[in-house]
């Protein structure tokens, strides 16, 4: 079964003290349908429906690995299961991932999710390319 999830990587500088982030390089895109295999992912995925996704991040995961990404559609994300987890925005604080509440992605948007306690399960939308 084909998979279509494409990211953009960037890697960043940190500023703790007020949570920006400065793009300092921006990789190529990369896909798992171009490689056929999930292995470069933090996480592992379920199709539940079209256009409907399952995704879970184990609590053993690197927060090495989740890193500052694009996608190339709109998302809404439900929140499965959450403990601590939380989404940051390009140039904003992040905000705690609360179970049973969706959040609206735009495609293009720099985003990351930020490890919290316990693994992450989100129900991923993936909504029309905006051109």
């Amino acid at each position: 079964m084909p998979r279509d999830i494409s990211v953009r990587r960037k890697k960043i500088k940190l500023r703790q003290a007020i949570g920006h982030a400065e793009r300092t390089k921006i990789s190529a895109q990369t896909s798992p349908a171009d490689s056929g295999k999930m292995s470069n992912f933090p996480f592992s995925e379920q199709k539940i429906a079209k256009n409907v996704f399952l995704r879970e991040f184990k609590d053993s995961v690197d927060p090495e690995e989740l890193i500052w990404h694009q996608d190339r559609e709109d998302r809404e994300v439900r929140v499965v299961k959450s403990d601590g987890w939380k989404l940051q925005r390009d140039n904003e604080l992040p905000v705690t991932l609360q179970e049973g509440h969706s959040y609206h992605i735009r495609s293009y948007e720099f985003h990351r999710v930020l490890k919290g306690t316990g693994p992450l399960v989100i129900k991923i939308v993936k909504e029309k390319a905006r051109i």
